[in-house]
């Protein structure tokens, strides 16, 4: 399986996030296969540094060299937070790199170090308890692509939430994560219904579409030009409608409504009137805020997502699709009021007579944020 996946030890999981959330790239330092990229597929094995022969250590530190010379850019910033051994296979490699003091622990003290840096809020069970209540929906029917979604009858106004299946969480690869969360009428006098939002962001089912209405849309053509797996489309995100730049832009639009029409979809009925201080808007930026934790994901985005080619620094550290509100705290009184809407989407729950979110939460979330950018 791909290295990424094939380390499980809690030790690998907060390294893993750590350097995710605070550098452009990352390496695993193995002692059987020298520098493994992330997307490497590798076999399980069972070997330590400790137990090589000083042959075996001389073969290693030679193959590291070798490997840093294509693995790590020459320009690039090194760090390191393995532990003093491993660094000294770096060191008589040739690599140059600053060691990460405050990691050089016991093995105890370094888990917590590491914990502290990336989840300082201990939202790990936070985030476990949204998956939980999320699942009531996903064993359902309630879960489909985007492309088998649009044809069938929705709430009429909600909060969706969209799951790659090449995507999955960290400590558990059997579940799919979360990639971007959204919803609709978060402004007063907006028209705009859960299934217009929906078909804008999927297109026609011909596979045609518009970028310029959809920001997801935007997001994902920019990466897919990003990654070049399409041709080069100079006119993405310009704000024009000429006949001409539509039709150059055609190929890359269907690409995108393919990319979009194979991610999975969950919709949770939420009414109410278009309003800033609405539950819909409440819930979605606290969905974001705890998924995203602040751009250190507890489930990090895999090698390979789609996202990490995005020019949007919020979403590649996010691991959403989202520009807004992934550095935001998140309530937590917000579960009570998701897992409610949840049982009124299941037909469990009435609608409730009016809204749940607590008047003043738009203020206390403004204050929070303010209090945050003074620290």
């Amino acid at each position: 399986m791909r290295a990424e996946n094939l380390y499980c030890s809690e030790l690998f999981y907060r390294s893993r996030r750590y350097a995710q959330a605070r550098y452009d790239g990352w390496l695993i330092l193995s002692a059987k296969h020298g520098l493994v990229k992330p997307c490497d597929i590798i076999d399980p094995y069972d070997c330590k540094l400790s137990s090589l022969s000083r042959e075996e250590r001389d073969s290693l530190i030679m193959r590291v060299s070798e490997q840093a010379l294509t693995a790590i850019p020459a320009d690039a910033e090194t760090h390191s937070i393995c532990g003093a051994e491993y660094d000294q296979v770096l060191q008589k490699a040739g690599i140059r790199f600053q060691p990460s003091h405050e990691f050089a622990l016991p093995i105890g003290k370094k888990l917590r170090a590491l914990g502290a840096a990336t989840d300082p809020n201990q939202s790990q069970r936070a985030l476990d308890a949204l998956y939980k209540i999320i699942r009531r929906l996903t064993s359902t029917e309630k879960l489909r692509r985007l492309k088998d979604l649009v044809g069938n009858e929705m709430p009429e106004s909600g909060v969706y939430l969209f799951f790659d299946e090449r995507e999955s969480r960290l400590k558990n690869l059997d579940e799919m994560r979360v990639v971007r969360v959204g919803t609709h009428g978060v402004a007063a006098g907006s028209k705009a219904s859960l299934r217009n939002r929906i078909r804008t962001h999927f297109g026609t089912a011909a596979g045609e579409g518009n970028h310029r209405s959809s920001i997801f849309r935007l997001h994902v053509g920019r990466s897919l030009l990003n990654a070049r797996l399409v041709p080069q489309v100079d006119s993405w995100g310009v704000p024009t409608l000429d006949g001409d730049t539509l039709k150059n832009e055609r190929s890359l639009e269907q690409a995108v409504s393919r990319y979009l029409g194979g991610l999975y979809v969950v919709l949770i009925a939420v009414p109410g009137s278009s309003d800033k201080n609405n539950d819909r808007a409440y819930l979605e930026q606290n969905l974001i805020g705890l998924l995203s934790n602040r751009c250190k994901p507890l489930d990090s985005p895999s090698c390979e997502w789609l996202g990490l080619k995005s020019e949007k620094k919020e979403i590649r550290k996010s691991g959403l699709w989202n520009v807004n509100h992934v550095s935001q705290p998140f309530d937590p009184d917000f579960f009570d009021i998701f897992e409610y809407y949840v049982s009124v989407t299941l037909g469990k729950k009435p609608v409730p007579p009016r809204q749940l979110a607590p008047s003043s939460w738009l203020l206390r979330l403004r204050n929070d944020h303010r209090q945050l950018e003074l620290l």
